[in-house]
Protein backbone atom coordinates (compact mmCIF):
# COMPACT_ATOMS: atom_id res chain seq x y z
CA UNK A 1 0.00 0.00 0.00
CA UNK A 2 0.82 4.15 -0.71
CA UNK A 3 0.23 6.34 2.04
CA UNK A 4 -0.38 10.15 1.87
CA UNK A 5 0.41 12.15 5.30
CA UNK A 6 -0.50 15.54 6.51
CA UNK A 7 2.52 16.67 7.15
CA UNK A 8 1.43 18.68 9.63
CA UNK A 9 -0.64 16.70 12.10
CA UNK A 10 0.80 13.24 10.74
CA UNK A 11 -3.19 12.45 9.75
CA UNK A 12 -3.96 9.68 6.83
CA UNK A 13 -5.21 11.94 4.13
CA UNK A 14 -5.38 8.87 1.80
CA UNK A 15 -4.03 5.24 0.91
CA UNK A 16 -4.18 3.18 -2.21
CA UNK A 17 -3.45 -0.50 -1.72
CA UNK A 18 -1.42 -1.43 -4.90
CA UNK A 19 -2.35 -5.41 -5.41
CA UNK A 20 -4.98 -7.46 -3.34
CA UNK A 21 -4.09 -10.77 -1.29
CA UNK A 22 -1.06 -12.57 -1.13
CA UNK A 23 1.75 -11.74 -3.64
CA UNK A 24 1.39 -12.48 -7.29
CA UNK A 25 4.85 -13.84 -8.15
CA UNK A 26 6.61 -16.68 -5.51
CA UNK A 27 9.05 -14.46 -3.72
CA UNK A 28 10.87 -15.48 -0.67
CA UNK A 29 12.20 -12.55 1.22
CA UNK A 30 13.34 -12.12 4.35
CA UNK A 31 10.80 -10.72 7.77
CA UNK A 32 13.59 -8.48 8.21
CA UNK A 33 13.06 -6.65 5.01
CA UNK A 34 9.58 -6.82 3.94
CA UNK A 35 7.86 -6.35 0.73
CA UNK A 36 8.43 -2.10 0.72
CA UNK A 37 11.85 -1.33 1.04
CA UNK A 38 12.00 0.85 -1.48
CA UNK A 39 12.01 4.38 -0.93
CA UNK A 40 9.49 5.91 -3.63
CA UNK A 41 10.08 8.70 -5.77
CA UNK A 42 8.07 12.05 -7.05
CA UNK A 43 8.27 14.47 -10.24
CA UNK A 44 5.96 16.91 -8.28
CA UNK A 45 3.25 15.59 -10.43
CA UNK A 46 3.66 12.22 -9.81
CA UNK A 47 4.38 9.79 -6.70
CA UNK A 48 5.77 6.31 -7.74
CA UNK A 49 6.75 3.06 -5.50
CA UNK A 50 8.29 -0.31 -5.96
CA UNK A 51 7.72 -3.02 -3.94
CA UNK A 52 9.74 -6.91 -3.21
CA UNK A 53 6.86 -8.30 -5.90
CA UNK A 54 8.12 -6.23 -8.92
CA UNK A 55 4.72 -4.62 -8.54
CA UNK A 56 5.48 -0.81 -10.37
CA UNK A 57 3.12 2.08 -9.83
CA UNK A 58 2.50 5.63 -10.44
CA UNK A 59 -0.13 7.71 -8.42
CA UNK A 60 -1.57 11.46 -9.19
CA UNK A 61 -1.25 13.42 -5.56
CA UNK A 62 -4.63 12.35 -5.09
CA UNK A 63 -4.35 8.56 -4.90
CA UNK A 64 -5.50 8.12 -8.23
CA UNK A 65 -3.59 5.28 -10.16
CA UNK A 66 -2.32 7.08 -13.45
CA UNK A 67 -0.23 3.85 -14.70
CA UNK A 68 0.93 -0.01 -13.01
CA UNK A 69 2.99 -2.68 -14.25
CA UNK A 70 4.99 -5.42 -13.34
CA UNK A 71 8.68 -6.13 -14.08
CA UNK A 72 8.88 -9.93 -13.23
CA UNK A 73 10.15 -12.14 -10.22
CA UNK A 74 12.80 -10.25 -8.38
CA UNK A 75 15.46 -12.83 -6.95
CA UNK A 76 17.67 -11.06 -4.65
CA UNK A 77 18.82 -13.55 -1.44
CA UNK A 78 17.41 -10.40 0.75
CA UNK A 79 14.65 -8.85 -1.73
CA UNK A 80 14.03 -5.77 -3.18
CA UNK A 81 15.23 -2.42 -1.36
CA UNK A 82 17.24 -0.26 -4.37
CA UNK A 83 14.81 2.76 -4.14
CA UNK A 84 13.74 4.92 -7.48
CA UNK A 85 15.10 7.61 -9.26
CA UNK A 86 13.72 10.64 -11.08
CA UNK A 87 15.70 11.87 -14.17
CA UNK A 88 13.56 14.99 -15.74
CA UNK A 89 10.49 12.82 -17.14
CA UNK A 90 12.23 9.08 -16.71
CA UNK A 91 11.67 7.19 -13.80
CA UNK A 92 14.78 5.16 -13.44
CA UNK A 93 15.06 1.15 -11.97
CA UNK A 94 17.91 -0.62 -10.84
CA UNK A 95 17.07 -4.27 -11.23
CA UNK A 96 20.54 -5.99 -10.33
CA UNK A 97 19.91 -9.61 -9.11
CA UNK A 98 21.12 -13.47 -9.33
CA UNK A 99 20.32 -13.66 -13.02
CA UNK A 100 17.95 -11.38 -15.11
CA UNK A 101 19.38 -8.59 -14.23
CA UNK A 102 18.27 -4.86 -15.88
CA UNK A 103 18.14 -0.97 -15.54
CA UNK A 104 14.71 0.26 -16.92
CA UNK A 105 14.59 3.86 -17.96
CA UNK A 106 10.59 4.26 -17.77
CA UNK A 107 8.27 7.56 -18.95
CA UNK A 108 7.15 8.71 -15.88
CA UNK A 109 4.17 10.07 -17.25
CA UNK A 110 3.05 6.96 -19.49
CA UNK A 111 4.63 3.93 -17.92
CA UNK A 112 6.33 2.60 -21.07
CA UNK A 113 9.38 1.50 -21.15
CA UNK A 114 11.79 4.05 -23.25
CA UNK A 115 14.80 1.53 -22.89
CA UNK A 116 16.06 -1.37 -20.76
CA UNK A 117 19.77 -2.23 -20.68
CA UNK A 118 20.37 -5.77 -19.55
CA UNK A 119 23.09 -6.42 -16.35
CA UNK A 120 25.36 -9.25 -15.75
CA UNK A 121 25.95 -7.56 -12.03
CA UNK A 122 25.47 -9.62 -9.24
CA UNK A 123 22.30 -8.81 -6.25
CA UNK A 124 22.97 -5.46 -5.20
CA UNK A 125 20.26 -2.93 -3.21
CA UNK A 126 21.77 0.32 -3.87
CA UNK A 127 20.32 3.21 -5.69
CA UNK A 128 20.94 5.76 -9.44
CA UNK A 129 22.30 8.95 -8.57
CA UNK A 130 22.28 11.44 -11.04
CA UNK A 131 25.19 13.22 -12.47
CA UNK A 132 26.79 15.62 -15.35
CA UNK A 133 30.08 14.62 -15.96
CA UNK A 134 32.00 16.40 -18.60
CA UNK A 135 28.82 18.19 -19.44
CA UNK A 136 26.77 14.59 -19.97
CA UNK A 137 23.76 13.78 -17.48
CA UNK A 138 23.94 10.38 -16.69
CA UNK A 139 22.80 8.00 -14.01
CA UNK A 140 25.79 5.85 -12.04
CA UNK A 141 24.62 2.41 -11.15
CA UNK A 142 27.33 0.33 -8.26
CA UNK A 143 26.97 -3.15 -8.17
CA UNK A 144 29.40 -6.06 -8.15
CA UNK A 145 31.88 -6.24 -9.96
CA UNK A 146 31.94 -2.05 -11.15
CA UNK A 147 30.51 1.29 -10.83
CA UNK A 148 29.25 2.75 -14.04
CA UNK A 149 28.03 4.98 -16.02
CA UNK A 150 24.74 4.92 -18.51
CA UNK A 151 23.39 7.35 -20.88
CA UNK A 152 20.21 8.94 -19.76
CA UNK A 153 18.80 8.94 -23.10
CA UNK A 154 19.63 5.45 -24.17
CA UNK A 155 20.75 3.16 -21.49
CA UNK A 156 23.73 2.59 -23.23
CA UNK A 157 26.84 2.13 -20.58
CA UNK A 158 29.53 5.24 -21.43
CA UNK A 159 32.25 3.74 -18.99
CA UNK A 160 33.14 1.29 -15.92
CA UNK A 161 35.48 0.59 -13.32
CA UNK A 162 35.90 -3.21 -11.42
CA UNK A 163 36.42 -2.50 -8.12
CA UNK A 164 33.93 -4.67 -6.35
CA UNK A 165 34.48 -8.28 -7.25
CA UNK A 166 31.96 -10.76 -6.17
CA UNK A 167 30.96 -8.40 -2.91
CA UNK A 168 27.16 -7.65 -2.06
CA UNK A 169 26.85 -3.95 -2.72
CA UNK A 170 24.31 -2.10 -0.70
CA UNK A 171 25.62 2.31 -0.56
CA UNK A 172 24.50 4.24 -3.39
CA UNK A 173 27.61 6.01 -4.62
CA UNK A 174 28.05 9.55 -3.94
CA UNK A 175 29.25 12.98 -5.92
CA UNK A 176 32.71 14.80 -4.36
CA UNK A 177 35.01 16.96 -6.40
CA UNK A 178 33.97 15.46 -9.44
CA UNK A 179 34.78 11.75 -8.14
CA UNK A 180 32.36 9.08 -7.56
CA UNK A 181 32.88 7.53 -4.01
CA UNK A 182 31.31 3.88 -3.86
CA UNK A 183 32.00 0.90 -1.01
CA UNK A 184 30.99 -2.78 -0.20
CA UNK A 185 31.39 -4.00 2.97
CA UNK A 186 34.49 -5.84 3.21
CA UNK A 187 36.39 -4.64 0.35
CA UNK A 188 36.46 -0.99 1.25
CA UNK A 189 35.63 2.57 -0.03
CA UNK A 190 36.89 3.73 -3.80
CA UNK A 191 37.47 7.11 -5.02
CA UNK A 192 36.76 6.93 -8.88
CA UNK A 193 37.71 9.15 -11.34
CA UNK A 194 35.51 8.51 -14.32
CA UNK A 195 36.97 10.37 -16.75
CA UNK A 196 40.21 8.21 -16.11
CA UNK A 197 38.50 5.32 -15.72
CA UNK A 198 40.13 4.18 -12.53
CA UNK A 199 40.10 4.75 -8.70
CA UNK A 200 42.25 7.44 -7.38
CA UNK A 201 42.08 6.59 -3.71
CA UNK A 202 40.69 3.35 -1.47
CA UNK A 203 40.01 3.28 2.26
CA UNK A 204 40.19 -0.07 2.79
CA UNK A 205 39.35 0.11 6.89
CA UNK A 206 35.75 0.58 7.82
CA UNK A 207 34.22 1.47 4.97
CA UNK A 208 30.63 1.00 4.94
CA UNK A 209 28.65 -1.98 4.09
CA UNK A 210 25.05 -0.85 4.11
CA UNK A 211 24.43 3.21 4.39
CA UNK A 212 25.08 5.42 1.87
CA UNK A 213 27.83 8.33 2.76
CA UNK A 214 27.40 11.99 2.68
CA UNK A 215 30.07 15.02 1.71
CA UNK A 216 30.16 18.21 3.42
CA UNK A 217 32.95 20.12 2.03
CA UNK A 218 36.16 18.00 1.78
CA UNK A 219 34.88 15.23 4.43
CA UNK A 220 33.01 12.28 3.86
CA UNK A 221 30.71 11.00 6.96
CA UNK A 222 29.10 7.71 6.83
CA UNK A 223 27.85 5.28 9.87
CA UNK A 224 28.46 1.93 10.32
CA UNK A 225 27.84 -1.20 12.54
CA UNK A 226 30.76 -2.77 14.56
CA UNK A 227 31.08 -6.47 14.84
CA UNK A 228 33.40 -6.17 18.37
CA UNK A 229 33.52 -10.28 18.94
CA UNK A 230 34.85 -9.67 22.87
CA UNK A 231 31.81 -7.82 23.75
CA UNK A 232 28.18 -9.01 23.71
CA UNK A 233 26.54 -5.72 21.73
CA UNK A 234 27.25 -3.97 18.31
CA UNK A 235 27.97 -0.31 19.13
CA UNK A 236 27.39 2.00 16.03
CA UNK A 237 29.63 5.00 15.51
CA UNK A 238 30.56 7.62 13.01
CA UNK A 239 33.32 7.20 10.77
CA UNK A 240 35.36 10.35 9.51
CA UNK A 241 37.73 10.21 5.84
CA UNK A 242 38.99 13.35 4.68
CA UNK A 243 38.96 14.00 0.72
CA UNK A 244 42.68 14.56 -1.21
Amino acid sequence: EVYCLNAENGAILWHHEVSKGPPKLPVQIPHETTLAASTMATDGERVFAIFGTSDLVALDFAGKPIWSKNLGPINNPYGHSSSLAIADDLLLVQLDQRSNGAFYGIDARTGSVRWKTDQKFHPAWSTPVITEIAGKKQAILTAAPAVAGYDLKTGAELWHVDCFEEAEVAPSAVIANGHILVAAENLGMFSIDPAKRSAVWKQDQDAPGVVTSVVAGDLIFYGMNEDRKSTRLNSSHVSESRMP
